[in-house]
């Protein structure tokens, strides 16, 4: 017997997402973000297109907004995708001494 998938925390990206939280993906996104949204304890949706409610058809829906607890909107700019690991260890290492870094 297999066991189940079960996540404390789930990062998810949604091409669409309302303020309710109900998520429609896109592309390859829709393989197994709608399943670790619904096995996780608390969702966290990154969401690019943010519409108000009722801006989504009820039948394109693919994760329900009963499963997302936070909905972040970065904007334009998606500030987790322009960091490379390198950035990312001089910039906690800067803050760890006391240093600001640009």
């Amino acid at each position: 017997m297999e066991t189940s998938l079960f996540a404390d925390v789930a990062l998810v990206h949604a091409f669409k997402g309302d303020e309710e939280g109900n998520l429609v993906y896109r592309k390859t996104a829709r393989n197994f973000n709608p399943i670790m949204a619904t096995a996780a304890r608390l969702t966290v949706a990154e969401v690019e297109h943010l519409v108000p409610n009722g801006g989504i058809d009820p039948d394109a829906v693919h994760t329900s907004g009963i499963f997302i607890q936070k909905i972040v909107h970065p904007g334009a700019i998606f500030l987790c995708r322009c960091i490379s690991m390198r950035q990312l260890y001089v910039h906690k290492s800067a803050i760890t001494r006391g240093r600001t870094y640009r």
